[in-house]
């Protein structure tokens, strides 16, 4: 009986977080692709008050992508011959994306909820 009482309460527990778990875990990987600091930035997107952010991410060379991209952030830059820092692959294409903006942080979080954008890293121009 004494065994009973914490193997019950421990399956209890493994049901309830198997409940909770996947939308937690989708929240936070989601999150997790942003690879730049956004903490600093403003309601308008400005570090600092001064300067917007520059991030870009790939898609996959594909209008249907593309069309998505362009339906969350219509100003998304697309560059077709461009690797970019984060590296796109052969049948990717660069997307630039701003800060810039009161809505800044909607665009950036429906883009990264996107399946098939997987890193998104800041811009630095050279």
């Amino acid at each position: 009986m004494n065994l009973f009482v914490p193997r019950l309460f421990l399956a209890c527990l493994v049901l309830a977080m198997s409940c909770t778990y996947p939308r937690a875990y989708m929240r936070n990987s989601t999150w997790e692709k942003i690879r730049f600091d956004i903490s600093h930035l403003d309601e308008n997107g400005l570090h600092r008050g001064e300067r917007a952010i520059d991030y870009e991410f790939c898609i996959p060379a594909s209008s249907i992508y593309l069309n998505k991209i362009r339906s969350i952030d219509p100003d998304i830059r697309v560059m077709k011959h461009a690797k970019g820092r984060v590296g796109c692959g052969e049948h990717e294409v660069l997307c630039i994306g701003t800060t810039r903006g009161s809505d800044w942080s909607k665009r950036l979080n429906r883009t990264v909820r996107q399946e098939f954008v997987h890193r998104v890293v800041e811009t630095h121009y050279e």
